[in-house]
């Protein structure tokens, strides 16, 4: 461990050397573009609205883990009184129909109950990561990136970056039956021939 973590001191080194000049670039390119913008849009919203919003919600967010891990604490401690107190019973009932094969199994996991406990629990949570490791996934991107999100609306870099809608997207919005470049689409009648065909041979 000691040769890691000197390892690891080496390496951070080196990274903070190589990182230096483009940090102090990229300090500068701030100062220039947009610390103007940001001290005189950004900062005080900041300070009056979302500084105290973040302060409230990390105080409400650590007050539901504590109160999670109460609850954690008491349903674990509920499971492991029941199994103290059923495993002499179960032991009796595994004597009396002969499987002692099963017997010498709960009797070892009864001399320590929580430890019982806890393997259950790692095996109902890991069937449950299992059959929801889809939604897990998505719902650990959402709270990543929702950060980033809250950071990019608060901050002038959408009025910098933003997306940029092309010229004929507006126009061709308002022609009928045309792409996003203006082209007007024709469009073939129920018996398969055009509409223009169908107007020359009339005049003929």
């Amino acid at each position: 461990s000691k040769a890691a973590s000197q390892h690891l001191a080496v390496g951070a080194a080196y990274v903070a050397k190589v990182s230096e000049p483009h940090l102090k670039k990229g300090q500068e390119l701030y100062d220039i573009h947009l610390k103007e913008h940001v001290d005189k849009h950004y900062t005080p919203v900041h300070e009056s609205h979302v500084a105290p919003l973040v302060a409230t919600v990390q105080t409400a967010i650590v007050e539901m883990i504590n109160s999670i891990k109460d609850f954690l604490s008491f349903v674990h401690a509920k499971l492991v009184a029941g199994l103290e107190r059923s495993c002499p019973t179960f032991q009796k009932t595994l004597n009396k129909v002969h499987l002692y094969t099963v017997h010498d199994f709960v009797q070892k996991e009864c001399k320590d109950s929580a430890v019982a406990v806890n393997k259950v629990l790692w095996l109902y949570l890991a069937l449950f990561v299992l059959l929801f490791r889809d939604f897990l996934w998505r719902a650990t991107k959402a709270i990543i990136y929702f950060p980033f999100k809250v950071m990019w609306y608060l901050t002038p870099l959408p009025f910098l970056f933003g997306k940029k809608k092309k010229v004929g997207d507006e126009d061709a919005k308002t022609r009928p039956n045309s792409d996003a470049n203006g082209i007007v689409k024709s469009e073939p009648d129920g018996n398969g021939a055009k509409a223009s065909k169908i107007l020359i041979k009339e005049e003929q």
